[in-house]
Formats: C-alpha cells, structure tokens, sequence
C-alpha cells in the first residue's frame, strides 16, 4: 500500500504539500481543478496532507440530496483528490468545522470516502472519537526500522453552539503524550515532529490584540539585509501579514 514504507530519500529529502480550505460544491469549478492539478505535478510531493474544509458543507448545493448525499459527497471528494490518488502519491486527512455541516460525519466520510482509496495513509487514533486524528512515521533513509521524523493530525472540531469553535478534545491531548512517549521508548529519543490541524488552539487567540493599521514600507536597507540573512540560513521563511510585499 502507498505510504506504508514513507521515508527520507538519499538526500535526506522528504517533500510534504499542504492543501486546505478548499471548500467546494458539488458541481466543482473547474479552475479549482486545475490550480489541484498544476500543484501537484509541480511539486511532485512525498505526501499531501488536507487539513480540513475540503468540502462547503454549509453551501445550498448539497441539500436536499437524500439517500444520495453520501455519493454524491464522495463523488466531489474524489474529483477534488484525483491529482493525487491517480499519481498514487500517499495523502493523510483531517477535518475542519465545514466538513460535518454537509450532514456527514467526520468519522463517515473518513472510513466510507478517504479510506477507500489505497494511497489514504493514516489510522484514526484508538479511543478518539471521530476521524482525522492519526500518527505518520516518516522513517530514516538509512535504517528502514527507525523512526526518522514524526506527524501528527488532530480533528479540532467544529463550530461551537453560541459562536466560536468548540474546545479542543483533551483525549486526543492525551493520546499525544502517550505516541510521542511510546516512539521515545522505542527510539531512545524524541523524535522531531510536526502537527497538522485546521483550527488553531483557543490560546493562540489570546495573545492577538487588535491595532490599528500601519504602513510600514521597507527601506533598502531592510531589503538588503532580511536577503543576507535568507542566503546564510539565519532566516528560513518570512512571512508578512497583511502586506502584498514579499520576498523570495
């Protein structure tokens, strides 16, 4: 099966494409196909990971479908994932508040759609209501054996009754620690790893103040420099908020 020996190539190279929030209807544009499709053949990913709202479940095209609100559900799912399932490239899945909203459970369409496809990688935690929560082993290119790198996929739930999300389940908290203690005993160490999720954790909120907003033009100066430090590795990644300035 796809995905069940995912490891680091002889470079030590392993590719990961996030896509999310897609939020599509039934009848899928077409230029959503094709951005899916030119995505992917570009970037000729290791793994894809959907991390939530792959469907608008909210959105009027899906109602009053009947007994066939699950194919037809699937048949957009399917459409949606083709650039990936027909290059037979693993991908993992978890959900965000929209996905539900189209009266399908996270848990149902994670076993009766994702699941029927090979390359879906990825077993819903044990004791974990739901789907879309689940461990990845990326293992070492040298040691086919050990675990190289970690990921984790949480399912954040949906929309809370009276506005906001809803909090986060504390079991799946709980199996986290227990995985990433379990790989330690097995390893010897922690293994590096990363987590994918859609709705990010209500503490994150509580740090963002809102201001108001401010120009701030960057001078060559700044240019120059931020530059310098991409090139010596000091810096990675640079993100801007709310600019349409960038560097690359």
């Amino acid at each position: 099966m796809a995905g069940a020996d995912m490891k680091f190539n002889k470079n030590g190279k392993f590719k990961i494409m996030q896509i999310t929030d897609i939020q599509e209807i039934y009848n899928v544009s077409p230029d959503t196909l094709k951005l899916l499709e030119n995505a992917v053949e570009k970037e000729k990913p290791d793994l894809v990971i959907y991390t939530g709202d792959q469907i608008k479940g909210y959105g009027v095209t899906y109602k009053g479908m009947g007994s066939e609100l699950v194919n037809n559900v699937a048949k957009t799912i399917d459409k949606l994932i083709e650039p990936v399932t027909k290059r037979n490239i693993p991908f993992a899945v978890t959900f965000g508040n929209h996905d539900r909203q189209v009266g399908i459970s996270n848990k149902e369409q994670f076993e009766q759609i994702y699941k029927k496809h090979p390359s879906c990688v990825g077993t819903q935690a044990e004791g974990i209501d739901g789907g879309g929560t689940c461990f990845l082993s990326i293992k070492s290119s040298q040691d086919e054996n050990k675990d190289a790198f970690g990921i984790y996929l949480f399912d954040t739930g949906t929309d809370a009754k009276g506005g906001g999300y809803e909090p986060f389940d504390t079991k799946i908290i709980d199996w986290y620690k227990k995985t990433r203690n379990d790989l330690k005993e097995k390893n010897g160490h922690y293994i590096p790893s990363l987590v994918f999720q859609h709705i990010p954790m209500f503490e994150h909120y509580n740090v963002l103040k809102q201001v108001k907003k401010v120009q701030f033009p960057l001078s060559e100066f700044t240019k120059v420099n931020i530059i310098k430090l991409m090139k010596q590795n000091v810096l990675k990644v640079l993100f801007y908020l709310n600019r349409r300035q960038s560097l690359t």
